[in-house]
């Protein structure tokens, strides 16, 4: 910070140091730093007064400036009349100083980090939320900026870089103590403007699609989620702003709001709403072709692992409440042996919460086995130990399941990714061209459509026609061409797709077993072949049939 806030500290003696850039003090500067030495308190506030214009921060030819000479001579009223003066200065002076004087750049450094952290000290003698926010609110010495703010010299610690003193417990706790009501960081417009093009876009698929089609996508469950919680979020900002007009207490601390405070609520829907707009981006990751698989692997994954910790909590509990009914009788005993050794019952199993705890442990070998011996404590008669064998076999069992998940992720994962890309590429097809919130803004189609709708209601005909207009209103107002149905051609398609299956299967038959038909058509065409190769090579003079050489074939056999 620009202000020293600690006139309490040794180390003071090091502020200053000669400097060789120094400027020659005129009558006012000399006349300040005898006034200060003097000690005279009204007469250094009277000059001050009168010569708004004087630099307090003037050095005289030994370096030194008239801060230094009150601290050094212990003059606590004269240090506070200069610590008020909205001109002092002093970190921002070392850090000029570091770069005009380059041998005592060390010195500098080390002066302004202590000139800092007398101001981190100084917010520690605060008692009080009133006293933090008057220190970060007055405005005296620091630059105005085009929008104002409530904590001015919050800003001046940011831009210096003091970061220790922005991040102080107690300039945290009043930086967060005063928003109470709306938020007021000038982004609010444009996301109530997002969340309305986002809800307009919802309404539009909806009401394009049909509610039972819309809803039967659990995204679109995401997506009304997410909208909801905005809004409810935007009604709870609405409700602060007028229950701080009507009753006040803008600045009231936060420990003393009640406990379903508006503004709370409100932070709190906000905070869920922006993790589910985040989350949607897992969205958009179905489309590439490394992400996609594995969210969808991640998806089957999740199922899985909660039906294996259903089933996991259920033997838990049921060995827990088990070790819980045999341990109990034995807590808190302990024994004391011949050589006066003492041994304590271990409380592992002794409570219900105790054994869940300590099997869960057990899994990852974090179990001793001292936790199962049990400790009897000694009888008039003596003593007697009862042996206790404690097994968990379901570590097998946990291999086994892990496997399946394994083996059943990487059998559906291709065809699960497909699927949900081709649901990711519908569903941006079916939203307007234009992304919220510009979808708010009527768009040149529409506009098209809304002046050809009126055209058509103001030359509507009164008469038997009315019925045909009717339905051509209503082709205006869907907006959008029917499919094309085409009887005929659909037909010749239906047909061309039977040719296609019959030869397919007749070729796949094919590869068989041959029948007694096959066997019988493909005899007679060796025939036939043969009677033509020899009618060849006899010149052709007969001419034999097929049924005449099959005949023959059948006397020769005969």
């Amino acid at each position: 910070m620009k202000r020293i806030h600690d006139t309490n500290d040794d180390s003071t003696d090091g502020w200053f140091r000669p400097s060789l850039f120094l400027p020659t003090l005129s009558e006012n500067e000399s006349t300040l730093f005898q006034l200060v030495q003097d000690g005279d308190r009204d007469s250094v506030l009277q000059l001050l007064r009168d010569q708004p214009d004087l630099n307090i921060n003037c050095c005289n030819f030994q370096g030194v400036r008239p801060l230094h000479i009150a601290v050094q001579q212990g003059d606590e009223p004269m240090v506070e009349l200069l610590l008020q003066q909205p001109k002092i200065e002093l970190s921002d002076t070392l850090g000029r100083n570091i770069h005009r004087e380059r041998e005592f750049r060390t010195l500098y450094e080390e002066l302004q980090q202590k000139a800092s952290e007398f101001a981190v000290q100084f917010l520690n003698y605060c008692r009080s939320t009133e006293e933090v926010e008057l220190i970060l609110s007055r405005p005296l010495g620091c630059e105005e900026g085009a929008r104002p703010f409530h904590y001015p010299r919050l800003l001046m610690a940011i831009d210096y870089g003091q970061k220790e003193f922005v991040t102080h417990p107690k300039s945290s706790l009043d930086e967060m103590s005063q928003f109470r009501g709306p938020p007021d960081s000038g982004l609010e417009p444009l996301l109530v403007l997002w969340v309305f093009g986002i809800a307009a876009s919802q309404v539009r698929q909806c009401w394009r699609r049909g509610r039972r089609r819309y809803f039967s996508d659990s995204w679109h469950w995401y997506d009304t989620l997410m909208t909801t919680a905005f809004m409810v979020s935007f009604c709870c900002w609405i409700w602060s702003y007028y229950d701080i007009v009507t009753y006040g207490n803008e600045r009231l601390e936060r420990k003393f709001w009640y406990q379903y405070d508006p503004t709370l609520i409100g932070e709190g829907l906000v905070a869920i709403a922006s993790i589910l707009a985040f989350g949607k981006t897992l969205y958009l990751f179905q489309m590439n072709s490394s992400l996609g698989p594995l969210q969808i692997s991640l998806g089957k994954m999740v199922s899985d692992i909660c039906e294996f910790l259903a089933i996991f909590t259920l033997i838990i509990f049921s060995f827990a409440s088990g070790m819980y009914r045999l341990y109990a009788y034995y807590g808190g005993m302990e024994r004391l042996d011949g050589s006066g050794v003492k041994t304590s019952m271990s409380g592992a199993f002794v409570t219900l919460h105790g054994s869940v705890r300590t099997l869960f442990w057990a899994l990852f070998g974090m179990t001793s086995l001292e936790s199962v011996q049990v400790v009897v404590e000694n009888l008039p008669g003596g003593t007697e130990q009862l042996p206790v064998i404690n097994k968990h076999n379901f570590t097998e069992a946990v291999g086994y399941t892990l496997f399946a998940v394994f083996h059943n992720v990487h059998e559906f994962v291709d065809k699960e990714w497909k699927f949900a890309r081709t649901k990711v590429w519908i569903s941006f097809i079916l939203e307007p061209p234009i992304p919220p919130p510009f979808n708010l803004l009527p768009s040149a189609v529409s506009l098209f459509r809304a002046a050809r709708w009126c055209c058509a209601c103001l030359t509507r005909p009164r008469g038997p026609h009315s019925a045909l207009l009717s339905a051509a209103l209503l082709l205006h107002r869907r907006g959008d061409p029917l499919p094309r149905d085409d009887p005929a051609a659909f037909k010749i398609l239906m047909a061309a797709l039977s040719q296609r299956y019959f030869r397919e299967r007749r070729t796949t038959e094919a590869g068989g077993a041959a029948t007694l038909s096959e066997t019988a058509g493909l005899k007679r065409g060796l025939m036939t072949l043969k009677a033509e190769l020899r009618d060849l090579a006899y010149g052709g003079l007969q001419h034999h049939t097929p049924e005449d050489e099959v005949a023959k074939q059948n006397g020769a056999l005969n």
